[in-house]
């Protein structure tokens, strides 16, 4: 009876989990959250190839993590193409396309605390019907190399420390 007890929690968490995925609103996200997906919009309406503008469609999952050299910042999000033209990205009335092309979205950022500046970044935009297990492992290989930039020791809050400590006589 206990291991079904737990069976029954831990599905109840996913199903929490999954919950609470779905409702990511561009309203709940922090000023660091929001920082990321502007530059994330901006520097994919800077491409070449893009011709009209794309509004977000919808946030699958955020993730902040605080470490010694900045905030941590990774945004999943679905980009839908809108009638407007690529240089009216900021604009909050442009109409979907009856045929919307559908991007899916990774961004992570590493941004300093107090000055909002940009540490590292990576940025990857690709249509929905694309998106493989190997991109999706190159592209968690990409953050993990954004989370680490500019840290010492193991790259972890407080694990300089703990090495030093570690390593001590």
């Amino acid at each position: 009876m206990p291991m079904q007890g737990a069976l029954a929690a831990i599905c109840l968490g996913f199903a929490a989990t999954i919950a609470s995925a779905t409702a990511v609103t561009e309203d709940t996200l922090t000023d660091v959250q929001m920082k990321a997906l502007d530059l994330s919009l901006e520097e994919y309406h800077n491409k070449e190839h893009v011709h009209n503008a794309f509004k977000v469609a919808s946030i699958q999952e955020t993730m902040e993590t605080e470490f010694s050299q900045g905030t941590f910042v990774r945004l999943q999000f679905a980009l839908v193409q809108t009638t407007c033209s690529k240089n009216q990205w900021q604009k909050k009335d442009c109409k979907t396309t009856k045929r919307s092309r559908r991007q899916n979205c990774i961004t992570c950022f590493k941004i300093e605390p107090e000055s909002l500046e940009v540490v590292s970044q990576y940025v990857d935009c690709l249509p929905e019907q694309l998106l493989r297990p190997e991109r999706e492992e190159a592209r968690r290989e990409r953050c993990n190399e954004v989370k680490i930039a500019r840290e010492t020791g193991l790259g972890f809050p407080g694990s300089f420390s703990f090495s030093r400590t570690k390593s001590a006589p």
